[in-house]
Formats: structure tokens, sequence, C-alpha cells
């Protein structure tokens, strides 16, 4: 029987609801499941109570909250919500309480919240402070490489946190500009590349240079080394044979990223100096809900600078 006004609302009907919303804030499997805590389904023979109602009713919301889904379903404050004592109504966009109408509509809203599974609201996102910094402790020429891992507790814990719309920033520094090389490393790394992010499915980048591999996010990596940001020739004037070059690749539960910064400038007789001073640095933070609790993963350097 069909969930709505004058039918009998059965325990299927509630089923249903959950399961769908369970597929969404719970495990789930790939790209789908925010790794919350689920609704406990009811069998046939249970009453539903208000608190069953109210409990669905806030995760869709909080979900819907999550995404930026637009759901129309009663809030706590809002006239309907269920109660201990009250007439059980259903929200099927037609429902009349008290003899006002209400466009309330569960049904509807539980379908938007899993067709939205992947979609994030910008403004349920926080960015931490730096968590990680691999840096060149010595002055180098030519180029140099690091690579540095991130890693969640399990499989699942990454998933959670890619699929809620997580992403692993790294922002490079050159905190020393006392030479035109140096300043032109920094032009780089704050105008060019600004800060690379690595979502679930794409990477960008906040500056105005070289090429980030928009189609390529975690769950398009693999065991291979694929180039998530291209900063060929990403310097200018005598310095724009200068590259940047950003790949990543899968481990064990997580990401290993590596950075090579590569300076092709030669100096200009009669000088023989042609060096970056020591201090160039990667930063890496991650972006993530603020909605749902994520744990951050962890960070390690594999290779230094």
């Amino acid at each position: 029987m069909a969930y709505s006004s004058n039918n009998i609302i059965t325990a299927a009907d509630y089923n249903t609801f959950v399961g769908t919303v369970n597929g969404v804030i719970g495990t789930g499997s790939g790209s789908k499941g925010y790794g919350q805590s689920t609704l406990s389904t009811v069998s046939a023979t249970d009453q539903i109570t208000a608190a069953h109602w109210t409990a669905l009713l806030g995760a869709v919301t909080t979900a819907a909250t999550h995404q930026g889904t637009s759901v129309d379903i009663p809030g706590a404050s809002h006239t309907g919500y269920p109660a201990t004592g009250d007439t059980i109504h259903a929200f099927d966009a037609t429902v009349s309480i008290g003899g006002t109408s209400y466009n309330y509509d569960l049904s509807t809203a539980i379908t938007n919240v899993d067709t939205n599974f992947q979609n994030v609201d910008a403004a349920q996102q926080t960015t931490t402070a730096t968590l990680h910094t691999t840096t060149r402790s010595s002055a180098w020429a030519d180029n140099i490489n690091s690579e540095v891992d991130v890693t969640f507790a399990d499989a699942n814990a990454a998933r959670f946190f890619f699929n809620t719309g997580g992403e692993i920033h790294l922002t490079a520094d050159q905190p020393t500009t006392s030479t035109t090389q140096d300043t032109n490393w920094d032009t780089v790394f704050d105008t060019a590349m600004g800060t690379i992010k690595m979502g679930f499915t794409g990477t960008t980048r906040t500056g105005s240079g070289g090429t980030p591999a928009t189609t390529i996010g975690y769950y398009d990596l693999t065991g291979t080394y694929q180039t998530i940001f291209d900063g060929t020739n990403i310097g200018s004037g005598a310095y724009s044979a200068n590259d940047v070059l950003i790949q990543a690749k899968t481990i064990t539960n997580g990401v290993r990223f590596y950075i090579n910064f590569d300076d092709q400038h030669s100096p200009t007789a009669p000088s023989t100096v042609d060096e970056v001073v020591s201090g160039t640095k990667v930063d890496f933070a991650v972006r993530k809900s603020s909605t749902y609790t994520i744990a951050n993963p962890s960070f390690s350097t594999f290779e230094s600078f």
C-alpha cells in the first residue's frame, strides 16, 4: 500500500524510506555512503513511534543540509513535526493539519537526497590549518622532488572522506625572495599554482597557470602515478622554462603524492650562481564536511625534497 493520506502506514513503507536514507548516510559502497550512524528498521509487529519518524526526518534534513538539497519536510519547530500523542500524518504533499494544508513531501525529499548524494554545499565544508609540510632544507638547482603519503584508518574511512566532499590541498611556498630567481618561484607558487585541490572525481587549482586534471580525483587513481597538475613552462620571463609536476597514485588506505620542481634557468654570464634559496616547501591541508564528523587522514613524508 502506498504511503499517502488516509492509508495505513506500514512497516514496509517506513523501512523503504529507511533503506534509501541509510544507503546515502551509512557505509554504502563505492562513491556512495557518508559513514554515519544508520536508522533502524522495524518489523511488522512493531509500533512505529514518534521517535522513529523524528529520527528519519532528522537524517533526511541533515543530509539535505550537507548537500544543499532543498526539501519540504517539517523541522522540530514546525507544525506537524511528530510528537507522542499527535495524530499521524502522511507527508505526501497534500497533508492537512488542523485545517491548514502543507506541502510536506517526505517521499520526494528522500528521492532528492538519494539522487544528490554526490552534491556538497560549499558552506557546509571547512578547511583545516596545515597538517603536514615537506621542506627543502638546503639551496637547490636543477630539480627537486618529494613524495608524501596521505593515509586513512582504512579503505572505508578514505571513502567517507571523499564521499562527503573531502579534498586534499597542496600549497607550495618559497619563503625567501632575496633574488629574482627566488621571487619568480614564489610567484609561480602563489599566483600560477595557488592551491592544488584533489577531490573525489577531479583536481582543481586556485591559481591561473598550469593545467589541473579536472577529471582525475581519488576514485580515478590507480597504483601507477597519474599527473594531476601539469605546470610545464609555468615560470615567466627569463624563468619561463621552469616546470612544476604533481602526480598521485593509490597506496594502501590512501594516496601518495609526487611533487617535482624543475628549475631550467641558466645564469647569465659572468654570473655562475644559479640556485634557489633553501626553505622551498609544500603544505598539506584538507577541506571536509562540517555537517558530519569525518576523520582527518594522517600525513608522512615518504621522500624528502
